[in-house]
């Protein structure tokens, strides 16, 4: 109509609605479990939040119609998607973190970085929790990934905080 395509979200399945969806009510489930925390009752709340959050992460494949990066009209809902995924993987995994279940943590950010390399958090956090089991060497492969990584596509080296990671991790 008009030149616009639209779906009919019952007889079409998007994979970036399915996302939205299910972090979504993840989210919901979280801010329940908050205000049960009041009354020390958000274990539960917090496990199916985490459940679900690691279903929407799941879904997630990568930059929102890849094939159209140059297209204008994409841009806002690709970051808009991007940021959302980063925000969730990063509450995951400081769950694990907190949790000190540190090997699902790593799984955590591994797992990220296989879809988004880019975002220097992942491997901030990667290099803690190999630092956390004492697996130094591969704290310092995931810092020279990193700045390879970065070297290549932006040109730049890894943040002051990364370096600084990295050195306490050298100490």
């Amino acid at each position: 109509s008009e030149g616009r395509l639209t779906l009919d979200n019952k007889q079409c399945w998007v994979d970036a609605w399915a996302f939205e969806r299910v972090l979504g009510e993840a989210e919901k489930i979280l801010a329940r479990g908050r205000e049960r925390n009041i009354a020390g009752r958000a274990g539960d709340k917090t496990r199916e939040a985490v459940r679900m959050t690691e279903k929407a992460v799941a879904l997630y494949k990568g930059y929102f119609l890849k094939a159209d990066l140059n297209e204008h009209w994409t841009i806002s809902l690709r970051e808009h998607l991007r940021m959302r995924y980063v925000r969730a993987v990063s509450r995951l995994g400081y769950y694990w973190e907190q949790e000190k279940k540190f090997e699902q943590a790593v799984d955590c950010y591994q797992s990220a970085l296989r879809v988004d390399d880019l975002t220097e958090e992942f491997y901030q956090r990667l290099m803690l929790c190999y630092k956390k089991l004492g697996r130094k060497a591969e704290a310092v492969k995931t810092y020279r990934r990193c700045c390879s990584i970065f070297k290549a596509n932006f040109g730049m080296e890894a943040s002051p905080e990364t370096t600084a990671i990295y050195r306490t991790i050298m100490e």
